[in-house]
């Protein structure tokens, strides 16, 4: 509990760290407060820059940091070994999680590797009678989920910087005056800015649907 502070102040910081609401939802519950939340957010600001609340703040930030450091070290976190994790999901393959007796593929996850299990969301198993008296059988069913292929290729996509997004690359209407020319050479020095080489800039925009004057020609 920080020192010298009225009790309202106490449970805006209780709700802002603690809870980690947006500083205008902490001052609206801490103050009871019914103004709009613009100007909620302007209380919030006044308060975050008190000197005895701030001085709570900028502590709680640096334990965080310390805390994120930590993390970081402990599991060998880096840029790497989450490309690595996300490559796993994208190129996951059923064939490595099943086998073909007779006609039918079925679970078979004896000669899946670690790398071959990231890939796992999601492992069921069911066990039941099958049949009746003394034709009963004990049936052993297994499901497994694999992570969404998809998701995880666009993830990588964005982590290299090959999604052109336009809404980072510009507002509605910016490039309408560019002819063909002049756009993907303003779209080649975005992706370029975003860390491609120059061929692979321009192998993606060769990728990219026609514009409707390039189909016609």
């Amino acid at each position: 509990m920080a020192k010298n502070l009225t009790a309202k102040q106490q449970k805006f910081l209780d709700l802002y760290l603690e809870k980690e609401l947006k500083g205008a939802e902490a001052y609206r519950q801490a103050y009871g407060s019914k103004m709009p939340p613009p100007l909620c957010a302007k209380q919030a600001y006044r308060l975050l820059h008190n000197p005895k609340i701030k001085a709570s703040v900028d502590r709680a930030k640096r334990l965080a940091e310390r805390r994120i450091e930590a993390a970081v070290e402990r599991y060998a976190v880096s840029r790497e070994r989450n490309v690595a994790e996300l490559a796993r999901m994208a190129y996951a393959n059923i064939a490595d999680y099943t086998a073909l007796v007779g006609p039918e593929r079925v679970i078979d996850l004896r000669a899946a590797t670690r790398d071959h299990l990231t890939a796992v969301q999601e492992m069921t198993v069911e066990d039941y009678k099958e049949g009746r008296g003394e034709n009963a059988r004990d049936v052993r069913r297994t499901r497994i989920k694999l992570a969404d292929k998809q998701a995880a290729i666009e993830k990588m996509n964005r982590m290299f910087g090959w999604v052109v997004d336009k809404s980072e690359v510009g507002k509605p209407g910016d490039f309408a005056h560019l002819t063909d020319d002049e756009l993907n050479a303003a779209l080649m020095a975005q992706l370029c800015a975003g860390g491609l080489t120059e061929r692979q800039a321009k192998a993606l925009l060769e990728d990219r649907p026609q514009t409707k004057k390039q189909a016609d020609a």
